[in-house]
């Protein structure tokens, strides 16, 4: 690298560590970096060279040990916005060819495929908690209305086939099937617009676009308004596992109105799935907020409780945990 090499006298070890001062500073400055990205990639890569030559002349890096370590932690903390910086140049993908055309097994150059596994883990988390919810939703169903006032068997076989079909999705990623017990659900309440919105999901979810834009369109004119449906079909897709459109209808409702309890505590999920950590305890905090001021008591306990789990779940989940990164190259 030139600007060592200039200095003439610089040494092996001196220009490890200037190598780790550089990445400390890029890592800092992240945001907006732009080639500075790809620049702190092409340094660890320096770095994971000089190290062996360094341990095999017997130099004693135990001092540069806890950066290296820290620095590559700090690189799968930031996976998501270095990759977004590298985007810009062309992406990792692209870059990785370039840089390493025989291949590399070096981490910071598998970002998207961590970023992809954690993606992974955190919808599963999600469907799990959504999961969860139908439970506590269906044994609150079966007490209130099943034993105290028996619905009509219709709206009871509704609710069953609704559920059976989330269960096909979240267990199986079976849409046809799921689409199935939707529309048998639709057929048995039409007037439901929740259903409706599943029946649409699904049929999106298959290719058929003027299949969902009728359902959609049925579910729109058996809402109470423009919020209720962004909200509920929000809602709707997150139950699916649809993250990228829950997230659309989720803002759209925000931008309707911005402090809806409902909606914040909604969209919390889709940042949670994206392991968006900050943004869910952000997004439930406003859910906590708006619905004390609106007395929605139970959604306001329940954004409490959640805040209360993704923070323990950060002070217990160790900086490497989901990092394939180890301590030296």
């Amino acid at each position: 690298m030139a600007q060592f090499v200039e200095r003439g006298q610089v040494t092996p070890a001196d220009e490890l560590r200037e190598l780790l001062t550089l990445a400390e500073k890029r890592l800092a400055n992240v945001r907006g970096s732009g080639e500075g990205a790809l620049l702190l990639l092409r340094e660890l890569d320096r770095v994971a060279v000089l190290w062996p030559q360094l341990e095999e002349q017997g130099v004693d890096l135990r001092p540069e040990a806890g950066r290296w370590a820290t620095i590559q932690r700090t690189v799968s903390q930031k996976a998501g916005r270095l990759l977004a910086e590298l985007k810009g140049l062309g992406g990792i993908e692209k870059l990785r060819e370039q840089e390493h055309p025989g291949g590399t097994d070096a981490p910071w150059w598998h970002l998207d495929s961590l970023v992809r596994e954690r993606n992974r883990k955190a919808t599963r988390r999600t469907l799990l908690t959504m999961a969860a919810i139908i439970v506590i939703g269906a044994g609150l169903y079966f007490l209130l209305f099943r034993v105290l006032f028996r619905p009509d068997p219709l709206v009871q076989e509704s609710v069953r086939r609704v559920g059976a079909g989330e269960q096909l999705v979240q267990e199986r990623g079976d849409f046809a099937a799921a689409l199935a017990e939707f529309e048998a659900a639709a057929a048995a309440t039409p007037d439901d617009p929740y259903v409706w919105l599943r029946v649409g999901a699904a049929r999106q979810q298959l290719g058929n676009a003027a299949g969902a834009e009728e359902a959609f369109s049925r579910a729109r004119a058996l809402s109470e308004s423009e919020l209720d449906f962004f909200r509920a079909r929000g809602s709707a897709y997150l139950a699916l596992g649809l993250i990228d459109p829950a997230d659309g209808d989720l803002r759209a409702a925000l931008d309707i109105k911005y402090d809806d309890a409902q909606s914040w505590y909604l969209i919390a999920n889709v940042f949670e799935s994206r392991g968006q950590i900050a943004e869910a305890l952000d997004a439930l905090d406003k859910a906590s907020q708006y619905g004390q001021e609106t007395n929605q008591n139970e959604l306001t306990a329940m954004a409490r409780y959640r805040m209360g789990m993704l923070m323990q779940q950060l002070q217990l989940s160790p900086p490497t945990a989901e990092s394939p990164m180890t301590p030296t190259p």
